[in-house]
Parts: C-alpha cells; sequence; structure tokens
C-alpha cells in the first residue's frame, strides 16, 4: 500500500528514493508506503519534504487557486458556506477568516485514551502523505511545519473516540491542527505539554490557517489509515 504524491511526484522519485534510503522518508517525491510510516512511527527514520523546486510549486498551486477564486467571489464549500447540511448558508465575508479556527475549536471534544506517541506519529504521517499530495488547497508553510513537528516528534495528543469514520475522523484529526496554531496539548521529549509552550521553545509561532485549511486537515481518513 502506498500513499499518493504530488502532481509533480514523477519528476522526483530519483532523487527522493535515494534520500529515504539514508534514513530519511521524503514527502512530496516517491510514494510512501507502510513500511515508511512504521519506520517514522516507531522512531527509526526521520522526515523531510522534498527539496525539488518542482514539487514545492505543485504543492502550492492548489493553494493559489483557492485564493484567486476566494477573490473572485465564487462559492466555496467550506470557505464560504457552512459545513454538512449547513453548505447552504453563507458565510459572511468577514466571518471567513475566523472559520477555520471555529472549526478545530468545534471539534476539540474526543474522549477516551490518548493515543501513544507510535499511533501519533503514525495518524500524522498519514496525514501529511496525504495533504502532500498537492490536492487539498493548503499552503507550502503547513506542509513544512508539518514536516517540522514530526521529525522533532512533537505529537498532538489525540483522545482515541470520537471519530465515526464515514465523514473522515473530523474530532481525531481536529488535533493536529490544533498542535499548528499552538492549542491544546502535545508530547514532546517523553513529556505531555501546551502546544503553544512547546513550539514558544521551538521558536516556533503558531499558524493562521488559511480559509479551507483546518477543513483539509480534518476531513480525511488519517486516523483509520494510521493505525491499519
Amino acid at each position: 500500500m502506498t500513499f499518493g504524491t504530488t502532481p509533480a511526484a514523477s519528476t522526483s522519485v530519483n532523487k527522493a528514493e535515494q534520500e529515504q534510503s539514508l534514513g530519511q522518508v521524503v514527502f512530496g517525491g516517491a510514494p510512501i508506503g507502510v513500511r515508511q510510516i512504521l519506520d517514522i512511527a516507531e522512531g527509526r527514520a526521520g522526515v523531510a519534504l522534498s527539496s525539488d523546486p518542482q514539487v514545492r510549486e505543485a504543492l502550492g498551486a492548489g493553494a493559489r487557486l483557492l485564493a484567486e477564486r476566494l477573490a473572485a467571489g465564487d462559492r466555496i464549500y467550506g470557505v464560504t458556506t457552512g459545513f454538512g447540511e449547513s453548505c447552504l448558508t453563507t458565510v459572511p465575508d468577514a466571518e471567513v477568516p475566523s472559520l477555520p479556527l471555529n472549526l478545530l475549536r468545534f471539534h476539540g471534544c474526543g474522549t477516551g485514551r490518548i493515543f501513544d506517541e507510535v499511533e501519533a506519529a503514525a495518524i500524522v504521517a498519514a496525514r501529511l502523505a496525504s495533504l502532500v499530495s498537492g490536492w487539498s488547497g493548503v499552503r507550502v508553510e503547513l506542509i513544512e511545519r508539518l514536516v517540522l513537528l514530526l521529525d522533532r516528534r512533537v505529537l498532538p495528543q489525540i483522545p482515541a473516540e470520537g471519530s465515526v469514520g464515514a465523514s473522515g475522523d473530523l474530532t481525531p484529526l481536529s488535533y493536529i491542527a490544533a498542535l499548528l496554531v499552538g492549542e491544546r496539548e502535545c508530547s514532546f521529549e517523553g513529556r505531555v505539554r501546551t502546544a503553544s509552550e512547546v513550539l514558544d521553545e521551538l521558536g516556533l509561532a503558531p499558524l493562521t490557517l488559511a480559509p479551507k485549511e483546518s477543513l483539509a486537515v480534518m476531513n480525511g481518513t488519517s486516523v483509520m489509515t494510521g493505525l491499519v
């Protein structure tokens, strides 16, 4: 089983395969398989984003297109509309920037045990493998931040219960989105701490999510995939 590649992946496969052979899994080139996810999850491999300019250009294309359509006044699901059955509800222009943060906070209601570090790393790696395909409309900056956090093993504290799967692992994946903005808790160097404290220690400012980015992070099945 392999996970998605970027639109420019065919030009980067050989280079990525060489880099992956050096104990580092490179996202954005060769397909990411189960073996690579396990190596990341169990701490045998670090992670990096492909340095190929074509890969980064392809990754940024979706976010640029989304920004263009938003500027043109297009109606965009989950950006200028509500979610699910609320898709016919129009979000006022003034509230579009705050919608991503409101969405992830709304879903911060997971329960049950907390996934351990191996499980959490597998979940983040599976989500990253999907986002790096380039079809989700997220900025390169968000992908770079996820790569950095995963490589440093700054991992969100994700409750195991709260997803029905059919519409995506919305609640558990919201804990990844929360880590990006410096909210909730994470594990780092064997301790559970607030995300804001760890980001500050690493000299990282919390991200301000662009329109659609929390939806892109949350609306997937990466919890189920990562745990398989």
